[in-house]
């Protein structure tokens, strides 16, 4: 099975980019977000042309730029994507097949349904770097 992810932080680390230390959106990066959101853009803009021209080859390899693009962007914010992915999965999995104002082959939120929660997932993340810093430190003095 591929390991997207892995494959994501293998690609960026032989690069030598930087990931933030923390989950942060890093605002004082503005050249960087700009990047990241015109790059998943110019992807969608060739998965439309692709479809547009019937293209399959092409929409297949827009669709997984997309999802490159993707998550090379929460591998720069440091975001614990496959914990979110999880997260995410098991509420829609929850939704039921219907139709919607969006498309007749939609997923519904039924009675009872309950949002994923991201910022739980980002604040078990960020104290899981905690004890791995404390660790760390601890190691270093030699305790």
């Amino acid at each position: 099975m591929v390991d997207l992810v892995k494959d994501i932080d293998k690609f960026y680390t032989q690069f030598g980019y930087p990931s933030q230390k923390r989950p942060c959106i890093p605002t004082s990066q503005q050249d960087l977000i700009k990047f990241r959101i015109n790059f998943l853009q110019e992807e969608l803009d060739e998965l439309k042309e692709s479809i547009k021209t019937e293209k399959i080859d092409d929409a297949l390899d827009a669709l997984v730029d997309i999802v490159y693009v993707a998550l090379g962007t929460a591998w720069h914010f440091n975001l614990p994507f496959e914990r979110a992915w999880q997260v995410v999965h098991k509420a829609n999995m929850a939704k039921l097949p219907g139709k919607t104002k969006r498309h007749y082959q939609d997923a519904i939120k039924p009675k009872g349904w309950v949002r994923p929660d991201i910022h739980k997932v980002i604040n078990d993340f960020n104290l899981l770097l905690d004890k791995q810093e404390k660790e760390r430190t601890n190691f270093l003095k030699g305790g």
